[in-house]
C-alpha cells in the first residue's frame, strides 16, 4: 500500500472523528513521533489499536519474534487512539518476547513492560554467544 492507501484505510476504518486528520496533518503528525518512522507504520499500529479497542480488549501482551521493537509503538498507539476516544475500551500492553530456543521449540516471556530487563538477557545472550566462539 501507498502512503496514501493506507491514510485511505484509516479514514475508512474511522481511526479519526469526523475524519477529521488531513493527510497532511497525519505526515506531520509522524515526523514529530518518535515512536513511528513512516506513516504507514503509525496508521498499522493505530488499526492494531483500534481492533483490540473494538473487540472489547483490556490486556495484551505484545510477543515479537526475538525483539521487543513493536512494544512502545503499540503502547503509543493504544495511548493516541485513546486520547481521540477516551469512551472507548482503553486495552494495556504488557511487554513480552519470543524466543527461538531450538528448530520447534518457543520460549515466551512477559515482563510487566520492563524493557531493560529483556536488554539485560540480550547482553547475557551475547556474552554467551561470544564465549562459545
Amino acid at each position: 500500500m501507498s502512503d496514501e492507501e493506507m491514510y485511505l484505510l484509516a479514514i475508512k476504518e474511522q481511526l479519526f472523528p469526523e475524519n477529521s486528520l488531513s493527510y497532511e496533518e497525519a505526515l506531520d503528525i509522524t515526523t514529530q513521533n518518535k515512536h513511528f518512522e513512516t506513516i504507514k507504520e503509525y496508521f498499522a499500529y493505530l488499526l492494531i489499536a483500534k481492533k483490540l479497542s473494538d473487540q472489547n480488549i483490556k490486556l495484551a501482551v505484545i510477543t515479537d519474534h526475538n525483539t521487543i521493537s513493536g512494544y512502545q509503538k503499540l503502547a503509543e498507539a493504544v495511548n493516541i487512539f485513546h486520547k481521540t476516544f477516551p469512551k472507548r475500551t482503553y486495552t494495556n500492553i504488557l511487554l513480552g518476547i519470543e524466543i527461538s530456543c531450538a528448530d520447534k521449540c518457543h520460549v515466551v516471556g512477559i515482563f510487566e513492560n520492563k524493557p531493560e530487563i529483556i536488554n539485560r538477557l540480550a547482553l547475557l545472550k551475547f556474552n554467551v554467544d561470544i564465549k562459545k566462539k
